[in-house]
């Protein structure tokens, strides 16, 4: 499969990913905490899923000198990027093996931080929250605990989502933020594949394969 294709593929499936768990977010606001089970099924499945994914390629990307070294022990350990076979002291001693980076999920990372960097300057005509048009006042995380926050939050939303939580019982400050990151990535997406389109008057890829309809 050509870099070209491959790279469409990806784009139009965090398209899709996106947009859909934008829809059932929105349906959970306008059903009154309410979700059809499609929405609860995806949510619990796709969506959360794909923010594991988030949350081990930052273990993956974290650098030694961003945590204290108890704490970065943690987080290797948790991730499952060295292998750990005991806990005795000879044991502690032994040189651990390094396990080959899963680069899907180093790849979800990233993209989450290009996500969060554009959200502040969405343009208000592309933004569907229901409550308000903007972004602007949810700035990036500026540092490592922030990005994982944010990731922390997400997942959160999205479980209370689709445990279909109250209404009055949740906080709409978080749902907000989580809300505008799935919108932001749907936007992002739509608007990489609109680049796609435009190269498809050509016909071809660099390799002379179509590109997929």
């Amino acid at each position: 499969m050509s870099l070209l294709r491959e790279s469409f593929l990806e784009i139009f499936y965090l398209s899709t990913l996106c947009r859909k768990t934008k829809e059932f977010l929105t349906a959970y606001l306008a059903g009154d905490g309410k979700l059809p089970g499609e929405g609860v099924d995806y949510l619990a499945t796709f969506t959360l899923s794909h923010i594991d994914d988030m949350q081990q390629g930052f273990k993956w990307t974290l650098r030694a000198t961003e945590a204290e070294l108890d704490e970065l022990r943690y987080l290797l350990k948790q991730s499952d990027v060295i292998e750990w076979d005991g806990g005795d002291e000879v044991e502690k001693l032994r040189p651990r093996k390094a396990v080959a980076p899963d680069l899907r999920k180093i790849q979800a990372l990233q993209h989450a931080k290009v996500v969060l960097s554009i959200m502040p300057a969405m343009p208000r005509s592309a933004i569907t929250y229901p409550l308000n048009r903007s972004y602007a006042d949810i700035p990036p995380p500026s540092r490592p605990a922030e990005l994982a926050a944010r990731i922390d939050e997400l997942e959160r939303m999205i479980w209370e989502t689709a445990m279909q939580r109250a209404l009055k019982r949740l906080d709409r400050n978080s749902y907000r933020r989580a809300y505008g990151f799935f919108d932001a990535a749907n936007w992002l997406a739509v608007e990489h594949l609109k680049l796609f389109a435009k190269g498809r008057s050509s016909g071809a890829d660099d390799s002379g394969d179509q590109l997929p309809n």
